[in-house]
């Protein structure tokens, strides 16, 4: 399929803005009159104005990934191989469903091709149509959404706050687990988070991550699709935002996990939503927005290239449970030193694997010589049965 049929090219002044020699605007490719070829790239960055989805009213002439573009484009590189192209912004439906079939579309045909989208988008629920793209890939997927709320407040996809809920539920279900880091307590109801616990799923707020922020690593590592939304972050570090409150991630924790993602090797997706322009005077945000997708970037481009189940890129380590005559299998990577766990799946409906590798920490390896089950493989197990 074409995709220049989905794409408007950026503004016709783009290209000739003022970049300094080694900057990011050197290795992207972009869409300013044509539809670049991205079939051998690796990364392929994407705009999505689409805020339907948003309590907000925005102006018809806000671009927000455009103006994420302005400052990216102009953040110095470390590598000049890198291989990178800008599709431009994707044509909107007439309705935001129409949107969400064209960029669940557009992620499904880059993710074929093992190109991975980068999507600059508005709204958050733009998470699901993104989840979509997945769905004729035939495997199961590792989700992570990075928000303050858990976005389940009703159970219709017509909802601004229920792409979460759309995605848990829906049909068919390639889901196999599912991750919300950042999220703060008082922001919802607590029957969502009993909800998601209950399934076997992931959740840490925000002081559970700063007690340990390395721990959160391994759950990212986790993710086959990444969605942060800003909404994560402190006020202050979004001036005027749509609901800020005072407490939240700051900007240098956002850039760490955006490291960690692009380290991932399993990661085949990222989105980054929720930016307001017309809220952001002093371009704080983008600037900030900008910086993060920068350390994904160049975390992708530190990929090791690491195959975990190849036994010369890793040592395996047996751990036999006590009163049992089952073990606990785990792997730590020769090359960066991370450990992974394997756990069984036995999904009759969902025959696409029978053995999933769980990242992990060493303190889950160190709790296992102890005898403690490590909590990850628990709730895995039950995820796969």
């Amino acid at each position: 399929m074409d995709l220049k049929l989905f794409f408007d090219s950026l503004p016709t002044n783009f290209s000739d803005l003022h970049h300094a020699t080694h900057t990011m605007a050197e290795v992207i490719t972009t869409n300013t009159a044509v539809v670049p070829t991205w079939k051998k790239s690796a990364i392929a960055l994407l705009g999505v104005d689409e805020n339907r989805g948003s309590f907000a009213t925005f102006p018809q002439t806000t671009h927000p990934a455009n103006e994420i573009r302005k400052h990216l484009y102009n953040l110095f590189h470390t590598n000049k191989s890198y291989h990178l192209v800008d599709l431009g912004n994707l044509r909107l439906g007439a309705t935001r469903q129409d949107t969400y079939l064209r960029l669940s579309e557009v992620c499904e045909i880059l993710l074929q091709h093992n190109v991975l989208p980068l999507i600059i988008g508005g709204s958050h629920d733009l998470t699901f149509a993104q989840y979509k793209g997945y769905e004729q890939l035939n495997k199961l997927i590792d989700v992570v959404l990075v928000d303050s709320r858990c976005d389940m407040e009703g159970n219709s996809e017509e909802a601004v706050t229920s792409h979460t809920h759309s995605l848990l539920m829906h049909l068919p279900n390639y889901l196999f687990s599912f991750t919300q880091l950042g999220y703060q307590t008082y922001l919802n109801d607590h029957t969502h988070i009993d909800l998601l616990r209950k399934l076997g799923f992931d959740t840490l707020s925000v002081g559970e991550m700063r007690n340990n922020f390395q721990e959160t690593e391994p759950y990212i590592r986790n993710a086959d699709m990444l969605s942060f939304d800003v909404a994560a972050f402190k006020q202050n570090h979004v001036p005027h935002a749509l609901g800020g409150l005072p407490f939240g991630l700051t900007w240098e924790e956002g850039c760490q996990l955006a490291w960690y993602a692009g380290l991932n090797e399993k990661l085949s997706s990222v989105g980054f939503y929720g930016y307001q322009p017309h809220t952001d005077s002093n371009s704080q945000t983008a600037f900030a927005l900008a910086t993060m997708i920068w350390y994904f970037i160049e975390g992708f481009y530190h990929r090791k290239g690491e195959n975990i189940l190849s036994a010369s890129f890793h040592t395996k380590y047996i751990v036999p449970l006590d009163k049992t005559n089952e073990n606990l299998v785990f792997y730590k990577s020769n090359l960066s030193e991370k450990w992974w766990l394997e756990v069984p799946i036995s999904q009759p409906t969902l025959p696409y694997q029978t053995t999933k590798l769980v990242p992990c920490s060493y303190r889950d390896y160190l709790a296992a010589l102890e005898g403690e089950i490590p909590d990850r493989w628990i709730k895995a197990v039950q995820r796969g049965m």
